[in-house]
């Protein structure tokens, strides 16, 4: 009866296909969105897991920058901190010589629906920014299994109560991210039945041994 306890565990569970892009965009390094809100968009319908964000940001030369990373699942008026994933707040940030993509969010799982990065000035006139691809060159927009990007979008106005709930508009610049993780995956159907068929084979067999 073990081996039948063993094969019923893995029939049920799930598995972990490879950490992949889930959604990203990338290249040359162009000019720097210092609006009062930069925010990207993806939507997917698969669940994943490990899930790491990053981004590249910038600090104006021979100053300290100060902003504050969101990921909620809303953006606009009517969002608040209830739709709210994570923030990570970047206080005193000094100009790096060679910026790059830097570690934002880790270890989160994201199921099905729809996600926004945004990043909110903390100190106006002393903006942190993030950096979008070069206007001279194609960005290289990569999705994983079931994921879609929608346009970056930029803040009017901040909501003084929750930034990302500010005004925003949709923008014509790339904004450089990166979002990897595990996709789960169900164990596929005929996994089921053949295990289910093979449970049921030994069940007769130790009844065949009964009875005889």
């Amino acid at each position: 009866m073990r081996f039948v306890f063993g094969l019923m565990l893995a029939v049920g569970g799930a598995e972990l296909a490879s950490a992949g892009v889930i959604s990203s965009v990338t290249g040359g390094l162009g000019g720097r969105a210092g609006n009062q809100l930069a925010s990207v968009t993806w939507t997917q319908t698969e669940t994943y897991t490990n899930v790491e964000i990053s981004a590249i940001f910038y600090s104006l030369p021979q100053t300290l920058s100060s902003g504050t990373f969101y990921l909620t699942t809303k953006l606009g008026p009517g969002t608040t901190v209830a739709d709210e994933i994570a923030r990570l707040q970047l206080v005193n940030v000094a100009n790096a010589a060679s910026p790059q993509l830097e570690g934002l969010f880790g270890g989160l799982t994201l199921g099905p629906g729809t996600y926004y990065l945004t990043l909110a000035d903390d100190l106006p006139g002393n903006w942190l920014s993030w950096i979008y691809v070069n206007s001279g060159e194609t960005p290289l927009q990569q999705t994983g299994l079931g994921v879609t990007q929608s346009t970056p979008q930029f803040g009017a106005v901040v909501d003084p109560t929750y930034a990302p709930g500010g005004v925003v508009f949709n923008g014509s610049v790339s904004l450089i991210y990166s979002v990897t993780g595990d996709l789960v995956t169900p164990e596929p159907a005929t996994a089921g039945l053949v295990g289910a068929a093979m449970l049921a084979a030994l069940v007769a067999a130790r009844r065949k041994l009964r009875l005889s």
